[in-house]
């Protein structure tokens, strides 16, 4: 429902007339050359008929009150006009944005009208749509088969073949592209995206309440998702996964005019190795997302660091490689029982390599070379990796780094790993681990949630079309 008709109707004007200007300049709406050549300066800074109606038509005594809060909450970080320019600016960002992604195909229409939607109820209403979105990096899903639940979504941004886009889908994967390399400027030790040519983005959509603390709430939301979008993604595919460049839409801030986006360089990870993602990794993701979007972050802080310590540990050297592994491997073990006595709430050698055992039999993911599938033989691995970790926080090195005697820790560790990994899971979907691996360790019965098992009929369910949560 439109809340300022005049408004919309005088902002739909000046789109047909920009449009219109266009193709009397012979102007070319499905090639690249257009397409990235935003952003335009559609309103003038001084008084003219355009922004007189503009401001006329916005701040009409009913609605006036109402624009003035919201546009506040909109430009809260920015300084320099007045509301009335601030709506101009909005109104320009605006135009910039639906444009490219509407001009010249035959919906374009509809596009227009369901995007001014969301900027009418973002200038009037109580809540604005906020797209936040992260450039994803070590990791693929160049076959398509990843589904991820409402309101989460994954898409790549590329030039299309033959240097055309004359449909929405493609208008869809080639804008945002030009816009992200447009606003994207490295800080610090960043990296430079400009000449990339694809962009793999995770997408999540929420209406958040319009008040002074919008700007912060959609940075800190972008932040909060791309964290816990890495993590579940190192989980399930243990992959070097990561997420440097993230950003934000939302009103006052949609396109190459005025879009937010910024790198975090202490994200930034070297490891050049990707991870394709699979319908097996598509159906843990889908179980996973929302039962982390749920949870306060400070809740899988320490299983977030120590992961990613993990993956950063990894480095090559001229001489002396087979020591460096084995430093990296002791470095990974000590991560690793940080990890397990967070989301076990236990410590000690005894309770940590039982409750371990249980949980992975009951599991059933018990299986890791070179161990066997008894809970028995679990148990005195964690105990010997309890003794290598104990060796080390006790000074005890000598001989845990002569390579010659410890062939096989480095390996060792990665099975371990894998095991910390699968803890790690079963912790997300059930909550402190400690109480159920008490009741089977002691043979009485223990609710504790898996992943689901998906018929093939769900799974084509899955990947058929469905309409997808509204987004910028």
């Amino acid at each position: 429902m439109i809340l300022n008709a005049e408004l919309r109707d005088v902002v739909r004007r000046l789109y047909l007339q920009t449009i219109e200007a266009f193709k009397q300049d012979g102007t070319d709406f499905a090639s690249l050359e257009f397409l990235s050549s935003f952003s335009y300066e559609f309103i003038p800074h001084e008084s003219d008929p355009t922004r007189t109606s503009i401001v006329s038509a916005a701040f009409s005594a009913p609605l006036k009150q109402k624009i003035e809060l919201n546009i506040k909450a909109l430009y809260a970080n920015s300084s320099g006009l007045t509301l009335e320019g601030y709506l101009c600016e909005a109104v320009n960002d605006f135009l910039n944005y639906i444009i490219p992604r509407a001009a010249g195909l035959a919906e374009a229409n509809e596009i227009f009208d369901e995007h001014y939607e969301y900027f009418d109820q973002s200038l009037y209403g109580e809540t604005c749509l906020v797209t936040t979105f992260s450039l994803l990096e070590n990791v693929s899903d160049n076959q398509g088969r990843v589904v991820l639940p409402d309101p989460f979504s994954l898409k790549y941004l590329v030039n299309p073949l033959g240097g055309r886009a004359e449909t929405k889908a493609l208008r869809d994967h080639a804008v945002p592209g030009f816009e992200i390399k447009m606003r994207a400027h490295p800080i610090g030790h960043g990296r430079e995206i400009k000449d990339c040519g694809v962009f793999f983005v995770l997408e999540h959509s929420s209406f958040l309440p319009i008040n002074k603390n919008l700007i912060p709430a959609a940075i800190a939301l972008g932040e909060d998702i791309a964290k816990k979008f890495i993590l579940a993604t190192r989980l399930v595919g243990l992959s070097t996964a990561f997420s440097d460049y993230r950003g934000y839409r939302m009103t006052g801030a949609l396109s190459g005019y005025q879009m937010n986006i910024m790198n975090f360089p202490d994200d930034f990870v070297k490891t050049k190795t990707s991870s394709e993602l699979g319908e097996y990794n598509s159906l843990r993701l889908r179980q996973l997302l929302p039962r982390l979007a749920a949870m306060k972050y400070d809740d899988i802080f320490l299983l977030d660091t120590k992961l990613d310590d993990i993956l950063r540990r990894s480095r090559q050297t001229m001489l002396g490689q087979e020591l460096t592994d084995l430093k990296v491997a002791i470095e990974k073990l000590l991560d690793c029982f940080q990890i397990l006595e967070a989301i076990l709430g236990v410590e000690g050698s005894e309770y940590i390599a039982l409750y371990s055992a249980v949980l992975l039999t009951k599991s059933g993911h018990s299986p890791f070379p070179p161990l066997s599938t008894d809970p028995y033989e679990i148990y005195r691995f964690i105990k010997r990796m309890f003794g290598l970790r104990n060796a080390v926080v006790h000074g005890r090195m000598v001989e845990l780094l002569n390579p010659k005697k410890q062939q096989a820790l480095p390996s060792e560790v990665d099975g371990f790993l894998r095991m910390v990994n699968h803890l790690a899971l079963l912790f997300i979907l059930n909550g402190k681990l400690k109480e159920a691996a008490t009741k089977l360790a002691v043979g009485s019965a223990a609710k504790l949630e898996f992943f689901d098992q998906v018929s093939r009929e769900e799974m084509n369910a899955i990947r058929k079309p469905t309409p997808t949560y509204p987004s910028w």
